[in-house]
């Protein structure tokens, strides 16, 4: 598994409650990982056009954006996102919301995606992430543990993560030894990826501080149109 990357992230919206923003970049770099995985950047037979970052940086200290859906974020031309306001373009994503709530399992996503420019993306994930100060006590004494502060950062609860899950071919020299893998005609790298698929479960408990309902997540394979 690659480490998770970030694909999209809620903000606080003054219409629908919270948006899912993302940003030209990150869009990028999404779809050049799922080509790497032999998958398409459809929606359908519709190509995704990845609009520049040009065409959404800040002019005249007026922030742009692209909206999947005007009517549920906009207010007059403008979505206000936590205490700043964007600038409605007049571009159409609809296909890329349609792709990614399809695939995600998502629906809200096809109302609520909003495209900003990289350096504001960035900034919003740097201002908006939780971060929260600890130090380790000692068991034998109660008190504070010397030169053992640490932080600690949480993502909000709405993000969508991504991750690429690679197989290869079994370790193992002997048919006999290869358990379920040992199909003679098939591709292992093929019977481990179909394995992985129909073994993982949908909601699963990853990293630390599982005891106070840390790391729980939801998960989704991505599937091209053709399987």
């Amino acid at each position: 598994f690659t480490d998770a990357r970030l694909l999209l992230f809620p903000v606080k919206s003054m219409k629908g409650v919270f948006v899912y923003i993302t940003c030209p970049k990150v869009l990028e770099r999404f779809k050049n990982d799922l080509e790497l995985c032999s998958l398409r950047f459809k929606n359908g037979d519709s190509e995704i056009v990845i609009p520049t970052n040009n065409s959404l940086k800040t002019v005249d200290d007026k922030g742009k954006c692209l909206v999947a859906n005007k009517n549920e974020i906009g207010i007059n031309g403008t979505a206000i996102l936590e205490e700043y306001s964007f600038e409605i373009q007049n571009d159409n994503i609809e296909n890329l919301a349609n792709l990614l709530a399809g695939n995600i399992s998502n629906d809200e996503i096809k109302n609520k995606l909003v495209i900003l420019s990289d350096d504001d993306f960035r900034d919003f994930v740097n201002l908006s992430t939780e971060v929260i100060t600890r130090t380790k006590i000692n068991n034998e004494t109660g008190t504070v543990q010397p030169g053992a502060l640490f932080t600690e950062e949480y993502l909000p609860s709405e993000t969508i993560l991504y991750s690429l899950a690679l197989t290869t071919p079994i370790f193992k020299e002997k048919m006999e030894d290869k358990g379920v893998f040992a199909q003679v005609g098939k591709v292992e790298e093929e019977l481990v990826m179909e394995f992985f698929k129909q073994g993982i479960p949908e909601v699963m408990q990853i990293g630390g501080n599982a005891t106070i309902g840390k790391g729980i997540v939801r998960i989704n394979v991505w599937r091209d149109d053709n399987e």
